[in-house]
């Protein structure tokens, strides 16, 4: 039964799905975070407030590409870095090239003069030694985030994703943003995934990624995952393909990411990617019916009568496995936890939803975040 190997993961998982390392001491190797950003002038005045109170490195560079906002979010991104001579401001007024998405042209120019010529990093400054991250303008993070993270992929090495707490608060946040944390740790089983490395288990988020610009380098970094929309899995995929790990770690204690903001941009922002995610629309196809399946079957068998014991089972594993994913993701589970899981059907049947509008919208071309249309990577 589909749910209760589902739970049987996620409570193995959950014991794997570690917090980041502490640290011993300041990290003493050049730390870079890039940050981009598109009409993001309601977030990243905060999201500079929280890198300018890190602390624990003692050679931190944060840059910002302003990615021909519309909002003003370059002004109020040079209001909020008050003339910090740690923080760079860039402005990018190109559309992205043809193949490209916004995104990922985003990220490789800020990746372009990240050298080991000592201009920006020092004259003993090694693609080696120094470390990149990759962090969305809609997250926010504690003093100790980026020490931590740094010190944790020092030890791990290739990709760290460090998955921030996802903030629901209208009721289709709520609904749907448990699923993100719920879809890996209910059905990939990380010991395996992390020791064997094979590319079709793994995990990231691009919220909060960590990488060596050695290892960056070597699996070819944004630009060898230019026309994906789901450009941090695909790159997960790189590394793998190119010997290296990906690993994914609880961040929860560190950051936090309200990815979406009420009900239409969090439908909108599904439908952006949602039709990406599983190799393509066969993959997407045999995905919805599986959990049509393995959720919502078990909930008409309840109202039918039919195999009523059973179909209890599965429900509550189903569940089962949504809370323990969350108390794994946020640390906690509340009242709104609980409720969403009970409505865990009412979760997928959206989800399918959702996951249909993207590939028709996919099929059409009709894909489209922030003003830009998508063109998507097969």
């Amino acid at each position: 039964m589909v749910s209760l190997t589902n739970t049987a993961l996620a409570l193995a998982n959950y014991r794997r799905f570690r917090s980041l390392l502490r640290t011993a001491g300041p990290i003493d190797r050049p730390v870079w975070v890039l940050v981009p950003a598109r009409d993001e002038a309601t977030r990243i005045a905060a999201i500079i407030g929280d890198l300018r109170a890190q602390i624990g490195v003692d050679d931190l560079r944060v840059r910002i590409c302003d990615d021909d906002s519309t909002d003003g979010t370059g002004t109020v991104a040079t209001a909020a870095i008050a003339g910090d001579p740690r923080f760079e401001l860039l402005t990018n007024r190109q559309s992205p090239p043809p193949g490209w998405t916004g995104k990922t042209h985003v990220l490789n120019l800020l990746t372009a003069d990240i050298d080991t010529s000592g201009e920006h990093t020092g004259s003993d400054a090694t693609a080696e030694n120094i470390t990149v991250m990759f962090v969305d303008a809609d997250v926010r993070l504690r003093p100790h985030a980026v020490a931590r993270a740094a010190q944790t992929s020092g030890r791990v090495g290739g990709l760290l994703t460090v998955w921030p707490a996802q903030v629901a608060q209208s009721p289709l946040e709520q609904l749907v943003q448990p699923l993100l944390c719920w879809s890996f740790l209910g059905s990939v089983p990380l010991a395996v995934s992390e020791k064997l490395r094979p590319r079709s288990m793994a995990v990231a988020n691009g919220q909060f990624l960590v990488s060596s610009v050695a290892d960056y380098r070597r699996a070819g970094g944004h630009r060898a995952v230019r026309a994906d929309i789901t450009e941090d899995l695909a790159l997960a995929r790189r590394y793998r393909d190119a010997g290296l790990s990906s690993s994914v770690r609880a961040g929860s204690d560190v950051a936090s990411c309200r990815m979406y903001e009420g009900t239409a941009d969090t439908w909108q922002g599904y439908r952006r990617w949602l039709g990406t995610e599983f190799g393509g629309p066969a993959g997407a196809v045999v995905v919805a019916a599986v959990m049509g399946t393995a959720y919502l079957l078990p909930w008409w068998q309840l109202i039918t009568g039919r195999r009523r014991t059973r179909a209890a089972v599965a429900v509550a594993a189903a569940t089962t496995s949504r809370l323990v994913a969350r108390r794994a993701e946020t640390g906690t589970t509340t009242a709104a936890d609980l409720l969403s899981a009970l409505a865990h059907p009412v979760a997928v049947s959206v989800g399918i939803t959702a996951l249909a509008d993207s590939l028709r919208s996919r099929r059409r071309g009709t894909l489209a975040w922030k003003g830009r249309t998508l063109t998507t990577g097969e």
